[in-house]
């Protein structure tokens, strides 16, 4: 038996006799149906569970999915969510709904469980007992945008530390920094810069910059950029989706080159305004690796960042 995966199982039907996938009602057939298609649901809209395999145990009714241990936490975190009214994927609040309905309906008998690491978790009256599962109300799309300028550098300091640079319209615009960035950023003054920075617009008031990251290698800096962008535009979950393949790809490498190259990104997203399910999905797949030297600085302030978010729901 695998340490991690996900059980549902019908155990009896509504005469209270044992069900067998080689012999079931209509009813109980029916239900089977139904959990193993939520169980398809729920990992096909979770990144990062393209390892998981989905299986069916021979002789009962029982729908498992079996993956690592950390992609088995990430599911059961989507479940935690999804108890809490915190999670914004529809897909997989559709999915526990239902399972909600099955479970309060039909008068046939479940097993609902998570085992992590041979620890058996059970979620039948977890979901039997919580109200009506639903998604999170979700916010107004988010003011702050990220964007990244090759330009040149006109002027840095002013009385609090900040970066001058020309804008596309050769506008002048002004970010603020903090000192190391503005000590990193004279070395380019007068001369051009590659740099990303958080754009925030308000209705009625002047856009405000914010300096995010200065890059000295051509190279890091399209590849982050063109990244960026093209994720960006995509879907909610299509963008998740993305962004943990990159952030893996990248790890299974596992040099210092990828590492640092993981951390630009995480300094991307290492703003007040970056979307909860964005920072769930860098801390989860870069886990293993927090205590690596490249990226245990940014993972430590993507962590503070997440709680804070969290507390806020």
């Amino acid at each position: 038996m695998p340490d991690s995966k996900i059980e549902i199982k019908v155990t009896t039907d509504v005469d209270q006799q044992d069900v067998h996938i080689d012999s079931m009602s209509i009813d109980a057939a029916k239900s089977f149906s139904i959990i193993l298609d939520s169980l398809v649901r729920i990992v096909e809209n979770t990144p990062g569970c393209e390892n998981a395999k989905i299986k069916v145990i021979d002789g009962s009714a029982a729908a498992v999915i079996e993956a690592p241990t950390d992609t088995i936490q990430m599911l059961y975190q989507g479940f935690e969510d999804t108890r809490m009214h915190k999670c914004e994927n529809r897909e997989v609040v559709s999915s526990y709904s239902s399972f909600q309905k099955l479970f309060k309906a039909n008068g046939l008998g479940y097993t609902a469980d998570f085992y992590i690491d041979l620890e058996r978790i059970s979620i039948l009256n977890t979901i039997k007992d919580s109200r009506q599962f639903r998604t999170k109300s979700q916010k107004t799309v988010s003011d702050t945008s990220i964007k990244f300028f090759q330009t040149q550098l006109i002027e840095v300091g002013g009385k609090y530390p900040n970066i001058h640079f020309l804008g596309e319209n050769e506008e002048k615009i002004t970010a603020s920094c903090s000192q190391n960035d503005a000590i990193r950023a004279k070395e380019f003054l007068y001369t051009d810069i590659k740099l990303s920075v958080w754009k925030t617009e308000k209705e009625g008031k002047r856009a405000v910059y914010e300096c995010c990251d200065i890059y000295r290698n051509a190279q890091a800096f399209e590849e982050i950029s063109s990244f960026i962008e093209s994720i960006e535009e995509k879907s909610d979950i299509d963008l998740l989706m993305d962004l943990h393949k990159e952030i893996k790809s990248r790890l299974l490498i596992g040099d210092a080159i990828s590492l640092r190259r993981i951390a630009r990104i995480m300094r991307i997203y290492s703003h007040d305004s970056t979307d909860l399910n964005k920072l769930k999905t860098i801390l989860l797949v870069t886990k293993s690796f927090k205590e690596r030297e490249e990226i245990a600085q940014h993972w430590q302030w993507l962590n503070k960042l997440y709680n804070k978010s969290y507390k806020k729901l």
